[in-house]
């Protein structure tokens, strides 16, 4: 049957030895877990692993899943398309939870950049404002020409940064220079063969925080003095490391999908509720008389058919049904 074939191609060949899992059923060997990332890869993108177990598994939940369907007056080819669909989600959801958790270690070093540079800005700004009114006026004249030339990018940041390292040096007294130039280079000796550590901090945060950093103070006046562009770059940091876009998980936007394709099928998504059982097998959250419903069942069995041990839960349907009335 050409809907059997086409779906076969849904999931990798399972490698014999050095494998890892994605999410919790999809198999590939550990060294191409990085291309899964840079490739974007999704479901349609693999072949079914055709062992026999594989196999009967993966053929019982479709059969599940086509029962369910067929049940609610479901024509066969609308039955098709959405099981192919569906099984395609479920396989993509595997690799998006791949890709969030590795963005979760991503925004785990860009937090620790941003806290990193914050704190060295600070200290930077602290040993600036001991220096005596002259050798603050030559930095100041010096940092404050690059600020007001062109609107502030990284570009801007490299070359303040760096122009403070350069002039540091000539500041007397030169103990508290030095202090300052230690900050912005822990190592000076070093200083022609490797850039500020601050450099680095700056371009680890996600781009998106750099940008508002950038527009916020391209938009206001230079500041006047060394002190004041330090003071309000930490204060800009600190906020906008305050602040994260919420992160929906990857069952979430699966649910949401199969949702949306059983209301395009005129089908009810829901709960099921029987009176006559008390402890019947499949209780969800423990409530007496709650089963799952055929919505449940058949996103479980499209998980099921790669391995994913996962279980849609009724506060999951709860929400799918609530975003569907959402205006």
């Amino acid at each position: 049957m050409e809907f059997a074939v086409e779906a076969q191609k849904l999931i990798y060949e399972v490698a014999s030895n050095d494998v890892s899992t994605i999410g919790q059923g999809v198999l590939c060997l550990r060294q191409e877990r990085c291309y899964v990332l840079r490739l974007r890869l999704h479901g349609r993108d693999f072949d079914f692993g055709n062992t026999p177990e594989a196999a009967v598994s993966y053929t019982r939940c479709i059969g599940e899943m086509r029962s369910i369907l067929l049940q609610r007056k479901v024509a066969n080819p609308v039955a098709d398309r959405a099981i192919f669909r569906t099984l395609q989600a479920a396989v993509d959801s595997q690799f998006a939870q791949l890709r969030q958790d590795n963005l979760k270690s991503q925004n785990a070093n860009s937090k620790k950049a941003g806290i990193c540079l914050a704190r060295s800005l600070r200290q930077l700004r602290s040993a600036i404002t001991k220096l005596p009114p002259s050798a603050r006026a030559k930095l100041n004249s010096q940092v404050t020409a690059l600020l007001g030339r062109s609107e502030f990018d990284t570009e801007v940041f490299i070359d303040v940064i760096d122009t403070i390292a350069t002039v540091l040096p000539a500041l007397s007294p030169r103990r508290n220079a030095e202090k300052a130039l230690k900050i912005v280079h822990p190592a000076p000796d070093l200083m022609r063969d490797r850039r500020s550590p601050m450099i680095d901090w700056w371009e680890t945060m996600p781009a998106t925080i750099r940008r508002e950093i950038e527009r916020t103070l391209s938009n206001e006046k230079p500041s006047a003095s060394v002190a004041a562009w330090l003071d309000r770059l930490v204060v800009l940091l600190n906020r906008e490391a305050g602040q994260s876009a919420p992160q929906y998980s990857a069952k979430r936007q699966f649910i949401s999908l199969v949702a949306s394709l059983w209301r395009d099928m005129g089908l009810r998504v829901g709960l099921s509720y029987k009176f006559d059982l008390i402890d019947p097998e499949g209780v969800d959250g423990g409530r007496g008389g709650l089963v799952k419903s055929r919505f449940q069942r058949y996103c479980d069995a499209a998980l099921r058919a790669f391995k994913d041990t996962y279980r849609v839960s009724a506060r999951q349907v709860g929400n799918a049904k609530k975003a569907a009335v959402t205006p």
